[in-house]
């Protein structure tokens, strides 16, 4: 890219520059091309091509967002579908020129149905570009294509919710409010967690600073510290997940039914877990050991040892035999299956003219009485650093859960609220919630909320882990170095932070000389502008960005 005579680092200098468009088209499968072979086209309109990165938003896969990426030339064109104003920006057409016979006749063969777009906008004139100088203008599915050996031609929508995709996912949050020169986040800015003075230690590089002082990411690179608990396998999980009390019910032993019968109904449905108590077990079951319901009518049910195994032979009835429903309530939680936490939503609220009227002991998003919740027992006072989070990715937009709020206890009876985070509605995606402020606390407490949605029954979460450490907490801050700094060519010298973690912060773009140990900087941290990083800081009354946009759905 073109050098300037001084250093451009920030979005609003760049729309000064020029731009130019690059283009990702996800491919269902792998083709060849004039490039190569590709699973994903990446296309400029920058004559002789580019090199930049690749977009930090899905439906790029989270392990190579803003990786360093060749972006080739193909003379481009979009244009908007002409439709009613307020839909304007959600359909074009990007018609690709110069396409040989060949080349055409090979791309006749690629099905481009539902392939995913992302189309950026980059200035040229940057001086050692980052991922995030860029300006996302659409994200969409080809719904339809044509080519002649001139050119291909292809229809795009702007999905916000097609079927059971919803859009935008975060991209909208450029429009926060967020400037630390501004009344709104200049509190935050001064305070001693958000800028510091730091010294600089031995090692350091142009990109690279290292100082003892930086403790507050004690993660490293390609980790988060230590992994303190797994939600799916982990004991230290309290919460009680069991009906209040057990119900009376008559056994039907082999060679009947080898079935359970209770007139007045169960409420189970197939593979919900159940365990037995009582004086005498049936033949063939034990009491405390947990069960699956294999078929159930509204009074009866056959037996499995895990969900969706064999049924068990039941050779006697028993005497006395209760059973106890497992994990049904919604402030309870139960493991569906292997793979992920189930959360019913009968104790979210009450479903009234179309939304959920929480009740007024749940009345809060600092209540701690928030139901559902996931508790946590880590038997020791931990101050957690991040929680990591996952969404199951078979689940409805609608029904993922949306909102997280976190607690912390003593002694699991007095709650402090620590912080909360809201999920994106994408599922089967880890997402980093950081409370880097968590008090030293032995009881954790997860409370779930989610977007109302008349058909929802339940939610759910694949993975929940928690960790001591942490990384990037002075991410998307700025390093100055003070004017009477030992290294001469460093004084007043300000750089971006794009990563931090073991004692160290990698800025871009590169320092001029590489400073030494003993030089003196102010580091300040910065915010990626999104709801959550607002959460983070206990600044949502502040936040300016969109978490929605009005929706339209695209019929395919």
């Amino acid at each position: 890219m073109k050098t300037l005579s001084t250093d451009l680092n920030t979005e609003k200098d760049a729309a000064q520059t020029g731009w130019a468009e690059l283009v990702d088209i996800y491919l269902k499968a792998a083709i060849t091309t004039p490039w190569g072979t590709v699973s994903t086209l990446r296309l400029c309109t920058v004559p002789g091509g580019t090199s930049f990165f690749t977009p930090t938003v899905p439906p790029e896969p989270t392990g190579t967002q803003g990786d360093a990426q060749d972006y080739e030339f193909w003379p481009l064109k979009r244009s908007p579908v002409q439709c009613s104003g307020k839909n304007t920006a959600d359909r074009l057409t990007l018609t690709a020129s110069n396409v040989s016979a060949e080349w055409a006749e090979m791309l006749d063969a690629v099905s481009f149905y539902d392939c995913w777009v992302v189309i950026r906008k980059i200035a040229t004139s940057i001086d050692g570009p980052a991922a995030t100088d860029c300006v996302v203008l659409f994200i969409g599915q080809i719904d339809s294509w044509a080519s002649n050996p001139e050119q291909i031609t292809f229809t795009v929508s702007g999905d916000l919710t097609a079927l059971n995709i919803v859009l935008p996912r975060e991209n909208m949050h450029q429009n926060c409010r967020f400037n630390w020169a501004d009344d709104w986040c200049t509190k935050l800015r001064w305070l001693p967690a958000h800028y510091a003075a730091k010294t600089v230690g031995a090692s350091s590089t142009t990109t690279q600073i290292n100082s003892a002082g930086l403790t507050e990411d004690a993660g490293a690179s390609g980790s988060y510290g230590t992994d303190e608990v797994d939600a799916l396998v982990d004991g230290s999980i309290t919460a009680s997940s069991q009906d209040t009390g057990g119900s009376a019910l008559a056994c039907l032993a082999y060679p009947a039914w080898d079935a359970f019968r209770r007139d007045a109904g169960h409420g189970l449905s197939n593979n919900d877990a159940f365990v037995l108590a009582g004086t005498t077990p049936p033949g063939g079951l034990s009491f405390g050991t947990t069960y699956y319901v294999q078929y159930s009518s509204p009074t009866w049910w056959f037996v499995r040892a895990t969900p969706g195994g064999p049924r068990i032979d039941i050779t006697s009835v028993g005497a006395d035999v209760t059973f106890t429903r497992l994990g049904y309530h919604g402030y309870n939680v139960r493991a569906s299956n292997s793979r992920h936490w189930k959360f019913t939503l009968t104790d979210w609220g009450t479903l009234d003219n179309g939304y959920y009227e929480i009740d007024s002991g749940q009345e809060g998003y600092a209540n701690a009485a928030l139901k559902p919740y996931l508790q946590f027992d880590f038997g020791s006072a931990k101050a957690l650093r991040l929680w990591r989070i996952k969404t199951v990715d078979s689940a409805s937009p609608a029904s993922l859960p949306r909102l997280i709020a976190i607690f912390s206890s003593a002694d699991a009876a007095t709650w402090t609220f620590e912080s909360y985070y809201e999920l994106p509605p994408v599922g089967g995606v880890y997402y980093d919630v950081r409370i880097p402020s968590a008090s030293s606390r032995r009881y954790w407490r997860i409370c779930i909320r989610s977007k109302w949605n008349p058909n929802a029954d339940n939610t759910a979460l694949e993975k929940v882990q928690a960790y001591t450490g942490g990384r990037h907490y002075w991410r998307h801050g700025r390093v100055t170095f003070d004017a009477a700094t030992a290294t001469a060519a460093l004084q007043g010298l300000s750089r971006r932070v794009m990563e931090s973690y073991s004692g160290q912060v990698i800025v871009a773009p590169p320092l001029p000389v590489a400073p030494a140990s003993g030089d003196t900087l102010k580091i300040e941290r910065g915010c990626g502008r999104s709801f959550a990083d607002c959460c983070e800081r206990k600044n949502t009354e502040n936040f300016g960005g969109f978490l929605d946009l009005a929706n339209q759905t695209v019929i395919r």
